[in-house]
C-alpha cells in the first residue's frame, strides 16, 4: 500500500501537504517513521533525517523509493511483515510484537518505562462479518444487469445520433438535387426563351422585309393613284399641263378678313387649318402642306404693327368649353380664363404664322367700305373690324343695320388695390342696397366683378345714374384717384341736381370697398344686334358679306359672354361651308345655315328686343330663286286662264 502511495505522489506531483490526511491514514500501516513520510521528489529536502543512515539520498532523491522499500523490507525482517502487507502462521505474535515495538517507541519518546509484553493483556480479536453468498450473487447479479443496461442505452444513443447524421446527409442530398433539377429546368426555360426570341426576331425582320416590300408597292400605287386622280381633275377643269406647272392651273377662292382681333385671327387659323394635310415626301418624313385649290387668305388691321397685340388693360372670362375649343384647333394649352385680349391675339397669329409662313397681313390699312375689297376681285369679305367699323350709311345699303336695346350710360370704376376690404370673389356682397340708402336713389344698381391678379383689383359698374347727370357728364376717362369720391367728382358735374346724390353712395362704396386706387369713366352699356349677318354687294356676281364678332352683335362687357359667342359661331360657319372653288359662284345662300343660328339667338334673346320683328328670309340657292320663280309664273298663269 505505501508503494502505491509513492507512486501516486511520484506521477501526480503533488505537495505533501494535500496529501497529508491519507498519509497519516497510512502511517499506522506503513513500517516507516513518520518522518520519512513525504513524496520522493521532497527527500532532498530532508536529508537530515535520512543522511547519518543513507548519505546518498542527499545526492540522488530519485532513488528514495528504492530506499523507502528497503528500509520497509528491513522493518518487515525484523517485526515479520512482509512488504506486501500479509500475515505469516503466528500472525498474533506479529501483532503483539509490533504493539510492542510501537509502545517502546511511544515510551522512548515519552522517556517512560515501557512494560513487558506479559505484564499486558492480550487484545481479543475482531470477529469477521459473516458473508451471504446469496446476497453476494445477488448484487453481482445486480451490477451485471445495471452494466448491461447502461451498455443498450449507449448503443442505442449511438445508433440514433448515427441514424440522425445520415438522415441529415439524406436531407442535404434531397436538397441538392431539388435544386440541381430547377437549376436544370431554368436553363432548359432560358434556352427555350432564347431560341423563341431569335424565331421572333426572325420572323419580325421578315415581317419587316416583307412590310417594306409591300409599302413601297403600296406607296408606288398610291403615287400612281395620285398621278391619274390629278390627271382626271385637270381634264375635268380644263387645265393644261404648262398651266399646272406654272401653278396657275387651280383656280383659289379669294377671301378677305378685315380685323386682326381674336374673331378675325381665329377664322384665318380655322380656314388654313382645313385645306391641309400630309404629304410623305422621300426618306419617310412628313410635313405640311395645302391643297393647290386651298382659299387665299388675307388679313386686314387697321391698327399698325406696333399697336397690334397690345390691349392687356382687357381681360376675357373664357369658359370651360371656349378654352376647350380654342386648344384643339390651335394645338396649344396657352388659353385659360381672365386672359388678356393682346395674349389672345398673340397666341392665335403665331398658330396662323405657323400655317401659313407666306400668309398676307396688312397692318395700317384700315378699310370702311365692302365694295372696295370686292372690286379688288375677292370672292368673299368676313367682316370683323368691331361694333363701330362700318357706318350707317355702308349698313343700310347692305341691309344689316344696327338695333340697339336697353342702352344707357354708366360709370365704370376700375379698381387697381384694395386695401382691408372684403373679397370681390365673394357672391354674398350687395352693395346696390348699401348706395340706394345712402343716397336716397332707388334706381340706382351696382355690379361688382373681379378683376385678374396683376393687373387690377376689380370693376365697379354704377347703373342707373339719373338723367340730368347723365346729360352733364364729363368726357372720357379721367386720372387716377385715391378713393371713390375723387375719382366720381371727375367724371361728374357737380353743378347737376343729382350730384350730391351720387357723392352720398360713392362714400358708401369707400367705407365697404376702401380702395387704394381707382378710376371712373363713363361707357355705353346695352345690348346690339344686326338685322342680319350675311349680306350680298351688286354685281354681275353677287359677293358675300359676312358680319362677324362685335360687329353682328353684343352685350354689355360685364357679363362676360360675349367672345365667347363669336368664336363658337366662326368655327361652326367655318366647318360648314366649303371654300374650295368648284365652278359654281360664291353666293350668299353657303351661309344660309349659319344665317339660321343668328336669327335664333337674337330672338331668344329678349334684351336684344328682336322677338316681335319679323325675320328677314334666309339667303337661298339660284336653283331655289329659280323655282320660286317658275312657280310664280305658274300661278300667273293660272290666274289669267281664269279671267279669261
Amino acid at each position: 500500500m505505501h508503494l502505491r502511495v509513492w507512486r501516486l505522489c511520484w506521477r501526480m506531483l503533488v505537495p505533501p501537504q494535500s496529501l497529508h490526511w491519507l498519509l497519516m491514514r497510512l502511517c499506522g500501516q506503513m513500517l516507516v517513521p513518520p518522518q520519512m513520510l513525504v513524496p520522493p521528489q521532497s527527500l532532498h529536502l530532508r536529508a537530515d533525517l535520512v543522511g547519518p543512515r543513507f548519505p546518498l539520498l542527499a545526492r540522488f532523491p530519485l532513488n528514495g523509493w528504492r530506499l523507502c522499500w528497503q528500509m520497509q523490507e528491513e522493518e518487515g525482517r525484523r517485526t515479520g511483515r512482509s512488504s506486501t502487507g500479509r500475515q505469516d502462521g503466528g500472525g498474533r505474535a506479529r501483532d503483539a510484537a509490533s504493539a510492542e515495538s510501537a509502545a517502546r517507541r511511544a515510551a522512548s519518546a515519552s522517556d517512560k518505562p515501557v512494560p513487558p509484553p506479559e505484564a499486558r493483556a492480550p487484545e481479543p480479536a475482531k470477529a469477521k462479518k459473516p458473508v451471504d453468498p446469496v446476497k453476494v450473487a445477488k448484487e453481482r447479479l445486480r451490477k451485471r444487469l445495471r452494466e448491461e443496461a447502461k451498455a443498450r442505452k449507449k448503443a442505442s444513443k449511438r445508433e440514433r445520433e448515427q441514424a440522425k447524421k445520415k438522415g441529415g446527409a439524406n436531407e442535404d442530398l434531397e436538397t441538392f438535387l431539388v435544386r440541381t433539377q430547377e437549376r436544370l429546368q431554368q436553363a432548359a426555360a432560358e434556352a427555350l426563351a432564347e431560341a423563341a426570341a431569335e424565331a421572333a426576331s426572325k420572323a419580325a425582320r421578315a415581317e419587316v422585309a416583307a412590310a417594306k416590300a409591300a409599302s413601297d408597292d403600296l406607296e408606288a400605287f398610291r403615287n400612281q393613284t395620285k398621278a391619274r386622280l390629278r390627271q382626271s381633275a385637270l381634264d375635268t377643269l380644263g387645265i393644261t399641263p404648262a398651266e399646272d406647272a406654272g401653278g396657275t392651273g387651280f383656280r383659289r377662292r379669294r377671301i378677305a378678313i378685315v380685323g386682326a382681333g381674336p374673331v378675325g385671327l381665329f377664322a384665318a387659323v380655322l380656314l388654313s387649318e382645313k385645306h391641309r394635310s400630309m404629304e410623305v415626301i422621300v426618306g419617310g418624313c412628313q410635313r405640311l402642306v395645302h391643297r393647290p385649290d386651298a382659299p387665299e387668305v388675307v388679313i386686314l388691321e387697321g391698327r399698325p404693327q406696333e399697336g397690334h397685340c397690345a390691349r392687356t388693360d382687357i381681360r376675357i372670362a373664357l369658359s370651360t368649353s371656349t378654352q376647350n375649343l380654342l386648344k384643339s384647333r390651335t394645338k396649344s394649352n396657352r388659353f385659360h380664363s381672365g386672359m388678356p385680349v393682346a395674349e389672345i391675339e398673340e397666341t392665335l397669329l403665331q398658330r396662323w404664322r405657323k400655317l401659313v409662313p407666306n400668309g398676307t397681313l396688312r397692318f395700317g390699312e384700315p378699310c370702311r367700305d365692302p365694295a372696295a375689297l370686292a372690286a379688288e376681285g375677292y370672292d368673299c369679305v368676313l367682316w370683323a373690324g368691331g361694333r363701330r367699323s362700318l357706318d350707317d350709311a355702308t349698313r343700310r345699303d347692305l341691309g344689316c343695320e344696327v338695333r340697339l336695346s336697353e342702352t344707357e350710360r354708366v360709370i365704370v370704376f376700375q379698381l387697381a388695390e384694395i386695401g382691408a376690404g372684403p373679397d370681390l370673389r365673394s357672391p354674398a356682397l350687395d352693395f346696390s342696397t348699401a348706395v340706394q340708402q345712402a343716397s336716397k336713389k332707388p334706381s340706382l344698381r351696382v355690379v361688382l366683378r373681379p378683376g385678374v391678379d396683376g393687373v387690377c383689383a376689380g370693376w365697379l359698374w354704377l347703373f342707373g345714374i339719373p338723367g340730368d347727370a347723365v346729360a352733364s357728364r364729363g368726357g372720357g376717362k379721367v386720372g387716377p384717384s385715391a378713393s371713390f369720391p375723387e375719382a366720381l367728382a371727375g367724371a361728374l358735374d357737380e353743378s347737376s341736381p343729382s350730384a350730391p346724390a351720387l357723392m352720398l353712395a360713392a362714400e358708401a362704396l369707400q367705407q365697404r370697398l376702401r380702395p387704394l386706387e381707382c378710376t371712373a369713366r363713363w361707357v355705353e352699356a346695352g345690348f346690339w344686334s344686326s338685322d342680319r349677318t350675311v349680306c350680298e354687294l351688286g354685281g354681275e356676281e353677287g359677293v358675300p358679306v359676312v358680319v362677324m364678332g362685335d360687329a353682328a352683335c353684343g352685350r354689355p362687357f360685364y357679363t362676360g359672354t360675349t367672345l365667347n359667342y363669336h368664336l363658337k359661331e366662326v368655327a361652326a360657319m367655318v366647318d360648314e361651308v366649303s371654300w374650295l372653288h368648284d365652278d359654281r359662284p360664291f353666293g350668299c345662300a353657303r351661309f344660309q345655315a349659319h344665317e339660321r343660328r343668328y336669327q335664333a339667338e337674337i330672338h331668344r334673346v329678349a334684351q336684344f328686343e328682336r322677338r316681335g320683328a319679323p325675320a328677314p328670309p334666309p339667303p337661298q340657292e339660284e336653283e331655289e330663286e329659280e323655282e320660286e320663280e317658275e312657280e310664280s309664273l305658274f300661278k300667273a298663269d293660272a290666274v289669267n286662264e281664269e279671267e279669261e
